[in-house]
């Protein structure tokens, strides 16, 4: 499958809020370049995947405000993994307009599109996790 790119849904990717955590860095570079060179052709549509939970929804459209980055404006968006793909796509220098659909359920995939799914794992594995390191995760 050269057409589904998995992004990691944390908000860490962004360097605006994690911007002395080395490892997110290199997390978004790989993310940048994975996104690159699943992009070709350049006309590819994109089709984000990610949580319709409540809990990630904010009403500050295409912003990261609600998570501590008004900087961060990537045009379009109201859930955090939408907006965080969005970021990496920003940053692999393609444009918001390629983003044809969004959706919560992977659901039908198009072969002629990229699908960008946005997972989250568990937030207390390990001490530098964003809840620190809980026993029960």
């Amino acid at each position: 499958m050269n057409n589904v790119v998995f992004l990691p849904g944390s908000p860490a990717l962004i360097p605006e809020l994690s911007p002395s955590d080395e490892a997110s860095r290199r997390l978004l570079s790989s993310a940048v370049e994975v996104i690159s060179h699943a992009t070709t052709p350049s006309d590819r549509p994109i089709h984000v995947v990610s949580s319709r939970d409540k809990r990630w929804y904010t009403a500050h459209k295409g912003s990261l405000r609600a998570w501590g980055a008004p900087q961060v404006n990537v045009e379009d968006g109201h859930y955090l993994g939408e907006l965080v793909a969005r970021y990496v796509l920003s940053h692999a220098n393609i444009s918001q307009s390629a983003v044809a659909e969004t959706r919560a359920h992977i659901g039908e995939l198009n072969s002629e599109a990229l699908t960008i799914i946005v997972v989250d794992g568990s937030a207390g594995l390990t001490a530098r996790a964003p809840l620190a390191l809980l026993d029960s995760a």
